[in-house]
């Protein structure tokens, strides 16, 4: 099923950098979307 879901910013990949960046934007105010894929 898809969701629709409005953020700020989408962040691709949640790898040490992507989980950083998120967590710094987060921190910044911005409303963040962090996608990874289904292992």
């Amino acid at each position: 099923m898809m969701e629709r879901l409005k953020a700020d910013v989408a962040i691709i990949g949640g790898g040490i950098m992507g989980s950083s960046a998120a967590l710094f934007l987060r921190r910044m105010g911005l409303s963040v979307v962090l996608l990874e894929r289904d292992l």
